[in-house]
């Protein structure tokens, strides 16, 4: 009975498949395709339109990393232009407050002192010094006092031309000034000379003379063209030798010659009527 069942089913399965095959020929079945089409149609549409949208987003993917890198370029050099603005706005208003600071300076004292820009810095291991554009046309003698900011002796000039002047820097190793401590009851109390370096040496201080760290070392206006009170430093270290007759200390300098761009050079500092 099984395999009548089974049998039957096959014979049916062909019959219909023969049936539809002969329709498909006798074209009996276009209505059907017709309805077929019309249900399927809008989702091959929506299928292709989805295709060509992908395909679209792959091929402009690249134009749009490379459009997005040429932004990200135009806003860093943008960033960069005003970078370079802020540090020129800030380099004039140090300027500016360098200028006042040695106007200020100027006023409050009996000095004739020109500001002048600093051309060329040397900074190496031999020599520390910097080129002014001042000369002895402009009145600028050897000898004369270098200045910055408030009254901050930073050097001596060595050499003139008629419009430039050369100065040795206070950290030299060759230069030496007349120096006291600032409110002490005398004026000789020692030599402040350079170490090549960021610092200075306080040598041949009497041992009579009580030295403690922070004490402000000032000109003693005992050496030529140089006025008194003049700011050289501050006094970190004292250094003290049994054997010796003499004390010295270490003393830390108001500038850093990198920051150096205006100075003042003191041309007279002789009362006016003098």
């Amino acid at each position: 009975m099984l395999y009548y069942t089974i049998n039957k089913k096959i014979i049916i399965t062909i019959i219909t498949f023969f049936i539809f095959l002969l329709m498909y020929y006798l074209h009996l079945l276009t209505p059907v395709e017709k309805i077929l089409a019309l249900f399927f149609h809008p989702v091959q549409t929506e299928i292709v339109q989805q295709g060509a949208n992908i395909n679209k987003y792959l091929k402009t993917t690249p134009v749009s990393k490379n459009e997005l890198i040429k932004q990200v370029a135009a806003l860093q050099s943008e960033i960069n232009d005003l970078n370079i603005q802020l540090l020129k706005l800030q380099n004039a208003f140090q300027e500016n407050q360098e200028l006042k600071n040695l106007l200020n300076f100027k006023n409050n004292n009996n000095y004739q002192l020109l500001t002048g820009e600093i051309v060329y810095k040397n900074n190496s291991e031999l020599e520390k010094s910097i080129m002014i554009n001042l000369g002895s046309k402009d009145g600028i003698r050897k000898n004369d006092a270098v200045t910055i900011g408030p009254g901050m002796l930073i050097g001596k000039v060595i050499k003139t031309s008629p419009y430039q002047s050369l100065a040795r820097l206070t950290i030299d190793n060759k230069s030496s000034i007349l120096a006291a401590l600032e409110n002490a009851p005398y004026t000789i109390s020692g030599v402040v000379q350079g170490l090549q370096g960021t610092n200075l040496s306080f040598n041949y201080i009497p041992k009579n003379i009580a030295i403690i760290p922070k004490q402000k070392i000032i000109t003693n206006g005992l050496q030529e063209n140089l006025p008194s009170n003049l700011f050289l430093g501050q006094i970190t270290q004292l250094q003290e030798n049994e054997n010796n007759i003499f004390n010295s200390a270490l003393v830390e300098t108001p500038y850093n010659i990198e920051d150096l761009k205006i100075v003042g050079i003191i041309i007279n500092h002789l009362p006016a009527n003098n």
